[in-house]
């Protein structure tokens, strides 16, 4: 296939000056910061609402089943607190890494194609085969592109973790076993990248562990090493 590398290079040129700042990096960070305020906003006017005097006043209304129908007051508020402090909070947390880390793999598959072709280069991108796009990008940047990787280390480790989890919030609910060859590894990035795993034991007795976001700590983490890496690569390559 003929290219006009003019024209793919505005084409590029034109993306890359958006993923930054006000771009669909800045406006992932802002996504967070709007939706987490949102909810803490709906939690804070939640927790204002229960009153345990209204709610036994209320509950004389079911006459001599009022204590039943107390405790069911109650754990409805418990329920409905527990969804706006946890549940909503974590689908959102979870759903931004799987975006944030697919826009990642769009946006190095696209720069590395660009690379390949306006490069001339002896090992083509889509030649390359590999088990993911992510690695075979990888491949190309050491082999093709023949950057010194090394400089991209630090936030590739990251990233590659974040790979990971991704894929076990995407393909398992977020689980990981013990006896996943990727336990030990993915246990020592959650201790110092403030990500809990809750620990179940299964039917088989085989010891299991949900990933849990506690605060949006670990989604900024993910763009800002999303950021630092593509922003390294391009000043590597020139582009």
């Amino acid at each position: 296939m003929s290219h006009n590398i003019k024209t793919d290079s505005k084409i590029l040129n034109d993306r890359l000056s958006h993923i930054f700042g006000t771009g669909p990096l800045g406006k992932f960070r802002d996504y967070l910061d709007l939706m987490e305020s949102y909810l803490q906003l709906e939690l804070d006017k939640h927790n204002a609402s229960y009153s345990k005097d209204e709610l036994e006043e209320y509950s004389k209304t079911a006459g001599e089943h009022h204590q039943e129908y107390l405790c069911f007051l109650a754990k409805e508020h418990f329920m409905e607190k527990k969804i706006l402090a946890f549940d909503f909070p974590h689908s959102l947390r979870t759903a931004l890494i799987i975006q944030v880390f697919s826009f990642f793999e769009f946006e190095l598959k696209n720069i590395c194609l660009y690379h390949s072709t306006s490069n001339c280069s002896f090992v083509p991108f889509d030649n390359l085969k590999k088990e993911s796009e992510i690695l075979k990008s990888k491949r190309y940047l050491t082999e093709g592109a023949k950057i010194n990787f090394e400089i991209l280390s630090e936030e590739w480790r990251f990233l590659d973790c974040v790979r990971i989890i991704r894929n076990f919030f995407v393909h398992n609910q977020g689980i990981i076993k013990d006896d996943n060859r990727d336990f030990q590894k993915i246990k020592k990035f959650a201790d110092v990248n403030n990500l809990k795993l809750r620990e179940n034991v299964d039917k088989d007795r085989v010891t299991a562990y949900q990933f849990i976001i506690p605060n949006k700590v670990f989604p900024e983490r993910v763009i800002d090493n999303v950021n630092l890496f593509l922003n390294k690569l391009l000043k590597e390559l020139k582009i």
